[in-house]
């Protein structure tokens, strides 16, 4: 999961902070790229690029259609996700406005090997004024966090759905396992964020950076402490559109398995997408498709290969509209180079 911390201190600490970051990250991209270049062969290698090739373009054209228009119902509820968001925290948009930044953003997600230069763009869209860029920054942390709760209640729940299926135990186990991380992320937050006495207790770095936005971001939406109810909730929507929609893509490579196991692939997918081992989640969401379908016996290595090719291809198709809508904001808008703001976002990890 991607996190943006404020950094308080002084310009030029957060300067040489920056660049000691930048320094150390540059041996992780590299090994994300290795591993999701290793992941790409070995899938490659097994499943065989003929064989995935064949199954993608031969795919039902009319569930295709279904799963990326589901895909773009999708998008739609993350933005107005953020937009209450922003809302909380003092930043009124509309939801037009609010669509075009995040759509626009997009062209960098897809682009770059993580999802960073994409939340820079968000920031420095939504909030053009230096002094509006804190909230902002706190608003794409939010939205990210905020997604948790849904994406841990469909793994519990697409887990539990599947128990009566003799083939499902790999997919549960894992589906289980993510799903306690994620409470035990919600709770290490919570707890950090709100109890005084931990903030004491050595904790990982990001871990209190996170906390302590929190923290800021609860002090600022003190005047609606229901926008993260809500905001959860959205997120819950999100997260069920998203199955719906990847669920589609299953079936257009002729897939047929029960909807909760689907339910549990693609939440387990989407969940192991968000750790920080590959670029993108390219590689590792094709591979783990590949394993987890293919265990079930319904379907072959090239077929759940497939689906995660299918989600790739959606990916840049949203990038490249993204990318058209952003040459449109650039046009009707004087996008200037963002100037320093009182403590500006810092970004600290990728997804």
């Amino acid at each position: 999961m991607t996190e943006l911390t404020g950094r308080r201190d002084g310009g030029g600490r957060r300067i040489a902070d920056a660049e000691t970051r930048r320094g150390r990250r540059r041996p992780s991209l590299w090994l994300r790229l290795l591993v999701s270049i290793a992941l790409l062969v070995y899938l490659l290698r097994t499943a065989g690029l003929a064989s995935i090739f064949r199954t993608v373009v031969g795919a039902d054209p009319r569930w295709l259609a279904a799963g990326l228009g589901l895909g773009i119902v999708a998008a739609g509820l993350q933005a107005n996700q953020w937009r209450g968001l922003l809302a909380a925290l003092g930043l009124r948009r509309s939801y037009r406005s609010t669509l075009h930044v995040d759509t626009a953003a997009r062209v960098f997600d897809a682009a770059l090997p993580s999802s960073i230069g994409g939340d820079v763009l968000r920031i420095a869209l939504v909030a053009p004024a230096a002094s509006e860029r804190v909230a902002a920054a706190l608003s794409v942390i939010l939205r990210r966090v905020m997604q948790l709760p849904g994406l841990v209640a469909v793994l519990v729940g697409g887990a539990v759905a599947s128990l009566t299926l003799p083939y499902a135990g790999r997919v549960e186990l894992i589906a289980f396992g993510c799903a306690a991380a994620g409470v035990g992320l919600a709770l290490a937050l919570v707890l950090v964020s709100r109890l005084e006495s931990l903030r004491r207790v050595p904790v990982p770095r990001k871990l209190s950076g996170l906390a302590g936005d929190l923290a800021q971001a609860r002090t600022r939406a003190a005047g609606d402490p229901a926008a993260f109810v809500r905001a959860a909730l959205r997120g819950l929507l999100f997260w069920c559109v998203v199955v719906l929609s990847q669920t589609c893509f299953i079936v257009a490579v002729g897939i047929h398995v029960p909807l909760g196991y689907a339910t549990a692939v693609i939440a387990t997918v989407n969940a192991l997408s968000l750790l920080p081992i590959s670029l993108g989640g390219y590689g590792l969401r094709e591979g783990t498709f590949s394993a987890l379908l293919a265990a079930s016996g319904q379907s072959t290595l090239a077929q759940g290969a497939a689906v995660g090719a299918c989600l790739s291809l959606q990916t840049l198709a949203f990038g490249v509209v993204g990318g058209l809508v952003y040459l449109t904001l650039r046009k009707t808008a004087r996008l200037d180079p963002p100037s320093p703001a009182p403590a500006p976002p810092v970004i600290a990890g990728a997804q």
